[in-house]
């Protein structure tokens, strides 16, 4: 695989691996040559890191959004809504399998209407089920 890193890119992985792999000391030493408090200085970059992870993740976040965007408009979703139909259409559609068995399905008599509508609006009145006040 060939290498896509620029010559520029290579140098700042090196820059970081010399500050990254440096001893503590050596560091201290240097910003006491340059005439800085090594307090103040630490205070700073430990500031200049906190904004430098805040911009990166930012950056991150930006470049995912791009790709996720990009993904939508490119590969066909198959994810549709569904609808779902009311309670009211529910129960009208409702026919129990007992009594359609029974009946082969469609051969009620006038009564066993009468009786499977009593049924299904027993089913539907919220007064007919306890609630905390009946136990």
């Amino acid at each position: 695989m060939a290498d896509k890193k620029t010559g520029f890119d290579r140098f700042e992985e090196e820059v970081l691996e010399d500050i990254l792999s440096a001893p503590d000391e050596e560091i201290l030493e240097e910003v006491r040559e340059a005439g800085e408090d090594p307090e103040a200085y630490a205070a700073r970059m430990r500031e200049w890191l906190k904004m430098a992870k805040a911009e990166a993740g930012k950056k991150r976040l930006s470049q995912a959004r791009q790709e996720l965007e990009f993904d939508r408009q490119k590969i066909p979703s198959n994810i549709t809504k569904r609808q779902v139909p009311s309670a009211v259409k529910r129960i009208d559609r409702f026919i129990p399998d007992t009594l359609a068995a029974r009946l082969d399905k469609g051969d009620q008599s006038e009564r066993d209407k009468k009786f499977e509508d009593e049924d299904l609006n027993d089913l539907s009145n919220d007064d007919a089920w306890k609630n905390d006040k009946d136990i």
